[in-house]
């Protein structure tokens, strides 16, 4: 079963090329643009905002590639 909640919905995964925002439980809010879907992992590249972390050296920021995982974030659709 999946893991991927998107509008407040589970669904059975995010559309590669789509663009979302993305509460992360950690790494905070963003929006991203769906690189590839594998299970459970998502990789997006940041077009708004920075992803944090614990460590200054790991933020991220627009134009960086990131890994979330399903269970620790929500999406919401961005209109293109």
């Amino acid at each position: 079963m999946s893991n991927w909640i998107v509008n407040g919905s589970r669904i059975a995964a995010p559309i590669v090329g789509n663009t979302y925002l993305i509460k992360h439980s950690r790494k905070g809010t963003f929006h991203g643009r769906v690189i590839a879907l594998r299970g459970e992992w998502l990789d997006v590249v940041i077009v708004e905002g920075r992803a944090g972390a614990m460590c200054s050296y790991n933020e991220c920021e627009v134009g960086d590639d990131l890994t979330v995982r399903d269970t620790l974030c929500q999406l919401t659709s961005v209109p293109s």
